[in-house]
């Protein structure tokens, strides 16, 4: 049966990204060298932090899994996607839209790279944006976006983090009549009150 248990780590290995866990009301039993999920930071794996541990059989503690580390700065949730493009029109790129929830403050970090492979044109964006959801409404656009250190062989296309009626995701732009083959990610640090 599978189980979702609160512990506490006692030691991490980062070579192997696997904790020793204690796990609360049972102060004999240590879980040694499981598995840390792999959206975990080690930087927040610290022996004395409090974590969940989701064990997926009775009978083999090795089949569970540290899927989270409390006490630590939140990890950023991620969404990925990729994309061709043909023209020029600002589009979306899939997987990487995310709906905020009710009343919150998120910064979002993107991290776009396109390429023309008829002639190896390439360009590489890190590209950042403040992004508020309030009383019910859309996602809001916080300030001007701002891309960070764009390196690119045609200075006609672009990335942004950008918004449309219901989430915060990523936006490329090519050129007419040029296959681009897009990949974008997204990290989105969320605050709600």
């Amino acid at each position: 049966m599978t189980q979702l248990l609160r512990g506490v780590v006692r030691a991490y290995t980062a070579a192997t990204h696997k904790a020793d866990v204690q796990l609360a009301g049972s102060l004999p039993t240590r879980l040694v060298s499981l598995a840390v999920a792999t959206n975990v930071r080690p930087a927040v794996v610290v022996a004395g932090r409090e974590c969940a541990v989701l064990l997926f059989t009775d009978d083999s503690p090795d089949d569970g899994v540290v899927v989270s580390v409390q006490g630590a700065n939140p990890t950023p949730l991620t969404f990925e996607g990729t994309l061709q493009t043909t023209d020029g029109n600002v589009t979306a790129i899939p997987g990487t839209a995310f709906t905020l929830p009710d009343n919150c403050i998120a910064v979002c970090l993107g991290r776009v790279v396109g390429r023309d492979a008829a002639t190896g044109n390439s360009a590489g964006y890190f590209v950042r944006r403040a992004v508020k959801q309030h009383a019910g409404g859309g996602p809001v656009l916080v300030g001007a976006a701002q891309a960070i250190d764009p390196f690119e062989n045609v200075a006609a296309w672009n990335a942004s983090v950008g918004a449309n009626a219901t989430d915060v995701l990523l936006t490329v732009q090519g050129a007419a009549a040029v296959t681009i083959e897009w990949k974008g990610l997204l990290e989105v640090y969320l605050y709600v009150p």
